[in-house]
Parts: structure tokens; C-alpha cells; sequence
């Protein structure tokens, strides 16, 4: 691929299936596990304190992939000199100037892209095709900073 090239950033539909279909199974995952000691008897505060460990921690993916979801069925190109992000009907191109932070949830395997203003970009599962590009380009941008 050239460097003048488009690089398309995207989900494969499988990627995007299991998406649809885990995270809400997950929650409900996470709401047994919270509320188990609830309704069971005979548990050790030990299981109690795992299951609720458990149980948020998944919780808190669960909350973070349900922020992707939201996301999920934009289309990402990388050019030269920025992103151009389609997504709900319209177009934006986001110049590489005006990036903001780039907040990574690293227990959740997710990543925030805000603008300079501080508006949020888009929310991304950290293995979404291609998308090291992108973090490598806002990576390199920061070191020369």
C-alpha cells in the first residue's frame, strides 16, 4: 500500500457479531456474579468477595464496550494528514493537529480518541483492523511534541 493511500480502519463482521451478542451476555455475567452471594447460601465471605471482584471488574468492561458499541458502525480511514470518520450519515475529517489526548483502557482492551476540544472522537476495541496505525501515528506525534 502507498503512503498516499487510504488505509481503512474496520471490524470484520465477525468481530462485530460477537460484539453485538457478548457484551450483553457479559453483563448479564456480571450481574449473577454481583448479586450470587444474594440468593445462595453456604458461601464463604471469601467467594462472596471474589464473585463481587468478579463481577465488577466485569461490570466495568461491560460499561466500556457498551461506549464502543456506540461507535461501532463507523468507517475509519487514515490519510496523510488525518482521519476521516463516517459515521450516522455524515463525514468528518479530523487533521492530526487537532487530536487531543488518547485515553487507552487497557484492562478493557479499548481506546478513546478525543479532539483538541476535548469532544470525543470515537471509542475502539484496541484489536479493530488496523487501528495500530492509528495509535502509531498519534504515538510518534506525541515524541515529536
Amino acid at each position: 500500500m502507498r503512503d498516499d493511500e487510504p488505509i481503512p480502519v474496520y471490524y470484520p463482521v465477525w468481530m462485530k457479531v460477537i460484539s453485538w451478542l457478548g457484551v450483553p451476555v457479559l453483563l448479564m455475567v456480571a450481574l449473577w456474579l454481583i448479586r450470587r452471594a444474594l440468593w445462595e447460601e453456604g458461601l464463604s465471605e471469601s467467594q462472596i468477595l471474589v464473585n463481587a471482584a468478579m463481577g465488577g471488574a466485569l461490570l466495568y468492561q461491560c460499561a466500556i464496550g457498551f461506549l464502543v458499541l456506540r461507535y461501532m458502525g463507523a468507517s475509519i480511514f487514515v490519510l496523510q494528514d488525518g482521519l476521516e470518520i463516517h459515521s450516522s450519515h455524515c463525514v468528518r475529517f479530523v487533521p492530526w493537529e487537532r487530536f487531543g489526548r488518547m485515553k487507552e483502557y487497557a484492562f478493557a482492551t479499548t481506546t478513546c480518541l478525543v479532539d483538541d476540544n476535548g469532544d470525543i472522537l470515537l471509542y475502539a476495541f484496541d484489536n479493530m483492523r488496523h487501528f495500530a496505525v492509528i495509535k502509531e501515528r498519534l504515538h510518534a506525534r506525541r515524541e515529536r511534541a
